[in-house]
């Protein structure tokens, strides 16, 4: 088990940021979204060595950077899907093709509960992901995140004010702006709540437990009708599950 006097810092590199925690030991919790750039994360940590190191990455080669710091440190970097296995049963035929954030995520959302659960993660790309109350990960959906939504109406529609996901509006808008802030906004909350509704059906579940985390959970909780969780470090808590299941550091 991880020793909760151990420092322990998580990574998780997304397609566009380094999202940092710090936490354990005698340390107050430290979280920070850093630019993938190797002097960042030197930076956040500000000359504290951490115990034990844990990633996951969307990225090919996304944590090499985290993985030679570590080495400077002369602490090994431990990756999910690499040092780090799955403890759950994979639906995927090929399970190295689903990508390791999902599966991690899915550990730390089963991990207090095990109960059927729907875990939602709103980032560039949004996944919508069931696994059972027995800890098999059935699999899901990936969309476009509330973000590239944002962009992709932009780019195709010029001409149209660009969409704010913190406007304010009302309903119904009454201007261009209003209406294009409301239509991403909404339309996002919309296809979160949609695609939840379709992955739980498709598995059987009835009332699952939803769990949502990601950039943008704030975003969807603003809007969503759905009952639910927000979890913002679940795959921080995830990684944290892995350190504990790999055993104490050497």
């Amino acid at each position: 088990m991880v020793d909760d006097a151990a420092l322990c810092l998580t990574v998780d590199r997304g397609n566009t940021t380094l999202d940092c925690m710090l936490h354990g030991g005698d340390a107050v919790p430290e979280r920070a979204r850093l630019a993938p750039a190797p002097g960042e994360l030197a930076a956040f940590l500000g000359g504290r060595v951490p115990d034990r190191v844990a990633g996951v990455t969307v990225v090919d080669g996304g944590l090499e950077p985290v993985r030679a710091l570590c080495a400077k440190l002369g602490r090994p970097l431990l990756q999910a899907g690499v040092e780090l296995s799955c403890p759950l049963e994979l639906a995927y035929p090929e399970p190295h093709t689903l990508g390791a954030d999902r599966w991690v995520a899915a550990v730390a959302a089963h991990e207090p509960n095990e109960v059927a659960t729907i875990v939602v993660d709103c980032g560039t790309a949004v996944t919508v992901d069931a696994v059972s109350g027995a800890g098999a990960f059935l699999g899901g959906v990936i969309a476009p995140g509330a973000a590239t939504i944002a962009h992709g109406l932009a780019e195709r529609a010029p001409g149209l004010p660009r969409p704010g996901l913190d406007a304010t509006f009302g309903l119904p808008a009454v201007t261009s702006g209003d209406a294009v802030a409301a239509g991403v906004q909404l339309g996002f909350a919309g296809l979160v709540e949609g695609l939840v509704a379709r992955v739980a059906t498709a598995v059987g579940f009835v009332a699952p437990r939803v769990v949502v985390t990601g950039g943008h959970a704030e975003l969807f909780a603003r809007h969503s009708r759905l009952d639910h969780e927000r979890v913002p470090d679940l795959v921080h808590r995830g990684l944290r599950c892995l350190l504990s299941k790999h055993g104490s550091a050497s």
